[in-house]
C-alpha cells in the first residue's frame, strides 16, 4: 500500500495536477465523484479543481485532501483546522472524546480517520450493550410446527414431504435494517480505509454481524428509518453510517480510485454552530427563547425558514430574526438579495429587526438601518443590522462564551 499523503487547502482555492501530489488518476477520480453528486462540490477546469463552500475531507487513493474554512486573510491552516474540528464536534458530527489526545496531535491522522474512529467507537458501544433485535416475519418449510400454517402452500407440499410444515412465523433476530446499515458501513471502511488500525478494527466488528444480511443501501433507506426506545441509541451511529455509505464513490471508470468523502456546506455548518451556541446560552436570559428553521407558508406550498428566531416573551416587539452568512463582506455592503430576504422575513414574521450575521476577525456591529417605508404599510418601521462575530478570542482560542456574548448583544442585555 502506497504511503498516504495529506494536503490541506482552503475553501474556494484551486489545486492543479502536479501540485501537492495530485496526479491525473486522482484528478479523474475526483471529477467522476463530483459528477455523481451533481457537480456541487467543486468546479472542474483544465487540469484543475476549484473548491466551493463545502469543507471537510476527501480521500482519493493514497491522497487525502482536507478542505478548510477561512474567515480572515491569513493562511493559518492549523488554526482553521482546529476551528473546523470544533464546529463539527459541537454540531454532532464528531465525538472527539472517542479519539485519544495523542491521536489528535498527530498530523499524520486525517479528518477521514477521525470520522471513521468516531463511527467505530459508536458501533463498539452498541456491541457492548447488545445489538438491537427485531421481530421478522419468516415463511418456509420446517420440521417443527411453529407459527401459523400457510394452507395454500402446505397442501401441495404435503403430497411430497408429509413430515414438513409450511408456516409463517415471527423470528426475533439481530438481522434488521439498523444492523444491516451498520454492517454495510463497516464493510466500506474495511475496503477504503488507509489506516491499518482502522482496517483491523472494522474486521473485528464484522464478527458481531455474521448473522446480519448484506443489503444495498441508498438515500431512501435512511429516509424510511424511524427510531423508538430500543433503537434511539443507534441514531448517532446511523447518521455517521449515512455519511460513510452515501459519500463513498467506487471507481467505476477504468483506472480510477474509489473516493470517500465527508463534506459539509460551510453555510449550513456555520448556521448550526451559531444556533447551538445561542441555544446553550438562552437559559441565562429570562423569557428569551431561540428557535432554528421555524418556517411559515409563503406561496402555495412553499415556505420560508429564517435561520434563527430569537423571541422575547415579555415584549414581542423585541423579537429578532438572525440569518447567518459564511462569507467575508467587503466594505460592510450586503448584497441586494440578502437585504431583500431580511425585508421579507420582517414582514412575514412581524419583527421590527433582523440581523445579517457574518464571520469576522473581530467583533463589531454596524448601526441598524431602517428599510424605506412602503405604501402598503406606511406606519410599519423595521430595520436590518449587520453583525460580525469572531469565533476566536484575542489569544486565538475558540471562544467559550460566544453564544452568551452574541445573545446579550442582540437583546441589548
Amino acid at each position: 500500500m502506497a504511503m498516504t499523503q495529506i494536503i490541506q487547502i482552503f475553501e474556494y482555492e484551486t489545486i492543479q495536477i502536479g501540485q501537492n501530489g495530485l496526479n491525473n488518476t486522482h484528478f479523474q477520480s475526483l471529477v467522476q465523484f463530483n459528477e455523481q453528486h451533481g457537480n456541487k462540490y467543486f468546479t472542474v477546469g483544465y487540469n484543475k479543481i476549484t473548491f466551493s463552500q463545502y469543507v471537510g475531507v476527501l480521500q482519493v487513493g493514497n491522497l487525502i485532501v482536507e478542505i478548510l474554512p477561512k474567515a480572515d486573510r491569513q493562511n493559518n491552516q492549523e488554526k482553521w483546522r482546529g476551528v473546523l474540528l470544533h464546529m463539527l464536534r459541537k454540531c454532532g458530527y464528531l465525538k472527539l472524546e472517542h479519539v485519544s489526545h495523542a491521536l489528535l496531535r498527530l498530523h499524520t491522522h486525517s479528518l477521514v480517520d477521525l470520522f471513521l474512529y468516531t463511527f467505530i467507537a459508536e458501533v463498539e458501544y452498541l456491541t457492548r450493550t447488545g445489538l438491537v433485535k427485531k421481530y421478522r416475519r419468516v415463511s418456509g418449510s420446517t420440521a417443527a410446527l411453529k407459527g401459523r400454517i400457510v394452507f395454500p402452500k402446505q397442501i401441495p407440499q404435503q403430497l411430497i414431504h408429509k413430515e414438513l410444515f409450511y408456516t409463517n412465523y415471527s423470528y426475533y433476530s439481530v438481522d434488521n435494517i439498523y444492523n444491516q446499515i451498520l454492517k454495510k458501513a463497516i464493510k466500506v471502511i474495511e475496503n477504503t480505509a488507509r489506516n491499518p488500525r482502522l482496517i483491523g478494527e472494522s474486521k473485528k466488528l464484522q464478527l458481531y454481524f455474521e448473522d446480519v444480511k448484506t443489503i444495498d443501501v441508498n438515500r431512501r433507506t435512511f429516509q424510511k428509518l424511524t427510531y423508538d426506545r430500543k433503537t434511539e441509541s443507534y441514531q448517532k451511529a446511523i447518521e455517521l453510517a449515512e455519511l460513510i455509505i452515501l459519500n463513498q464513490s467506487p471507481g467505476i471508470r477504468s483506472g480510477t480510485y474509489s473516493v470517500l468523502s465527508f463534506l459539509f456546506d460551510m453555510n449550513r455548518l456555520f448556521e448550526k454552530y451559531i444556533l447551538f451556541e445561542l441555544k446553550k446560552a438562552e437559559h441565562l436570559f429570562e423569557n428569551v427563547s431561540v428557535e432554528g428553521q421555524l418556517g411559515k407558508q409563503f406561496w402555495k406550498h412553499r415556505r420560508i425558514k429564517p435561520d434563527i428566531i430569537i423571541t422575547d416573551g415579555t415584549n414581542k416587539n423585541r423579537s429578532v430574526i438572525v440569518d447567518t452568512k459564511w462569507k467575508l463582506l467587503e466594505s460592510n455592503n450586503p448584497s441586494d438579495e440578502d437585504l431583500q430576504q431580511m425585508f421579507t422575513y420582517n414582514i412575514h414574521f412581524g419583527t421590527t429587526k433582523s440581523i445579517l450575521l457574518y464571520p469576522g476577525s473581530y467583533d463589531y456591529v454596524c448601526n441598524s438601518t431602517n428599510y424605506a417605508q412602503s405604501k402598503a404599510c406606511p406606519e410599519y418601521m423595521h430595520c436590518c443590522e449587520l453583525y460580525f462575530i469572531s469565533l476566536l478570542d484575542d489569544a486565538g482560542r475558540i471562544k467559550k462564551n460566544l453564544g452568551q456574548e452574541l445573545l446579550a448583544g442582540i437583546m441589548n442585555k
